[in-house]
């Protein structure tokens, strides 16, 4: 069990008529920013 008491989850719009970045890019990025940082890859990430 993950004993989670609060889950916050932001949204953010990565694709539109002013904004243009590809959100596979941006998802890549913030799991490259993460394991820079930590020296491995979310818990609960299922991609890689």
């Amino acid at each position: 069990m993950e004993n989670i008491e609060r889950l916050e989850v932001l949204w953010y719009t990565t694709f539109n008529d002013k904004v243009k970045v590809i959100p596979t890019y941006i998802e890549g990025q913030i799991l490259q920013n993460f394991l820079d940082e930590n020296n491995r890859l979310p818990r609960w990430n299922v991609a890689f």
